[in-house]
């Protein structure tokens, strides 16, 4: 080098500052680590939470919520532990809102109210037929419920007249069927008393025929006595 002096490698040119990029709901500007709001004036919590639906199920919210705390915890991030615990503290505080039913429809309510103010006629005319189209839908669906309502309680009506005329089926026949069962027991009975009546004829008879064939017995000896002395004495 001239005059003995070291030329210094010139420095690469700065490169021009990397776009902001949303980190859960608010845009992290990379440069200067600072959270600033996605929309003026409104939090979405729906993307704090990762979740890109506010339809989101409870049980999607939680699983969301786990899955943001494990990442977004302090103990997680040792590299940039204050930055981590305003995300995790904003994100906890997205989770508290949706997980409680009262906050979120509130919640709900300002973000539509937020998100029809900021729109323009055109966008509000395409929001005024999904919602005709969403409430033609649900009175379809209502409907729907109320017909098959009505068919199940009609349906069960029938049920119940059929099941009271089949009771009464079963009690005339159970008492034609005890009728008929007293019926064979008096004819039994009947039959049993005639039976006893017959074999009590049939020992009287019996024993008048023994007393007869004694009494026969008896007169033929008385008899027989008489002729002996006779043929003696001749």
């Amino acid at each position: 080098a001239p005059h003995g002096r070291v030329r210094r490698r010139a420095s690469p040119p700065l490169s021009s500052p990397p776009p902001p990029m949303v980190v859960f709901g608010r845009l992290h500007d990379q440069k200067t680590k600072n959270l600033k709001k996605a929309h003026p004036g409104e939090e979405d919590h729906y993307a704090t939470l990762g979740l890109v639906s506010d339809d989101a199920t409870p049980a999607e919210v939680e699983k969301a919520h786990k899955k943001c705390a494990l990442k977004l915890h302090p103990d997680k991030n040792l590299h940039r532990q204050e930055e981590a615990a305003a995300e995790f503290a904003h994100m906890k505080h997205a989770y508290s809102v949706l997980s409680d039913d009262a906050k979120r429809a509130a919640y709900n309510l300002d973000r539509q109210s937020y998100k029809e103010s900021h729109m323009t006629p055109a966008e509000l005319e395409v929001q005024e037929q999904i919602y005709k189209v969403e409430k033609a839908k649900l009175e379809e669906k209502a409907a729907a419920e109320a017909e098959t309502e009505r068919v199940t309680a009609r349906d069960r009506e029938l049920a119940a007249v059929k099941a009271a005329q089949a009771e009464q089926s079963s009690s005339k026949r159970s008492r034609w069927e005890e009728q008929e069962e007293e019926k064979k027991s008096a004819k039994a009975a009947k039959e049993a008393e005639a039976e006893a009546q017959r074999r009590k004829k049939q020992k009287r008879r019996e024993k008048a025929a023994a007393a007869a064939a004694v009494a026969a017995a008896a007169a033929a000896s008385a008899a027989a006595v008489p002729a002996e002395a006779a043929a003696a004495d001749s």
